[in-house]
């Protein structure tokens, strides 16, 4: 019996390490995650993505990856993908009229005086801006410094390849 006893004892301890390692591919609040992943439009077009690049890493829970997307890939494993749309809200935020600006034409550089073209602003306190030109006029140039995906649903395809 007192064999019998040991030996139950020692499987369940087998059992117990083993089952760290199954649950150690599964995505936790505070998992270390490297993916792959495409962010694209509703109708297909490609905005970013990692396909011929490096993989992304990053901390659940941290930046590298919006947190609506991260909230959606708990509990997924290594392999394991999913698509994930986005409202405006969850992603890069509803657009604000606020951000969209008229500035002296002459303090911006005439080869960026280009409805489309993004221009950068330095600020008094170091920051730099960036700014997509959306009107050129003479006296004044209409910047939007909202994000370019402002305002815009966005679909968000991921591959899990690594827990940590």
């Amino acid at each position: 019996m007192k064999f019998y006893t040991q030996s139950m004892a020692v499987v369940a301890a087998l059992l117990l390490f083993l089952s760290t390692f199954a649950f150690a591919d599964t995505i936790a609040e505070d998992s270390k995650v490297t993916t792959e992943f495409t962010l694209k439009l509703p109708s297909g077009k490609v905005v970013a993505t990692t396909d011929g690049k490096d993989p992304v890493t990053f901390q659940m829970g941290k930046e590298g990856m919006m947190p609506a997307v991260q909230a959606q890939m708990l509990g997924m494993e290594v392999g394991d993908s999913k698509e994930v749309t986005l409202a405006p809200a969850q992603a890069f935020g509803e657009s604000d009229p606020k951000a969209v600006q008229a500035v002296p034409s002459s303090k911006i550089p005439e080869n960026l005086r280009q409805v489309g073209k993004v221009v950068s602003i330095n600020q008094q306190n170091g920051q730099t801006l960036q700014a997509t030109v959306v009107e050129v006029g003479e006296e004044e140039t209409t910047l939007d410094f909202n994000h370019p995906l402002a305002g815009r649903t966005v679909v968000v395809e991921v591959k899990v390849l690594k827990v940590e």
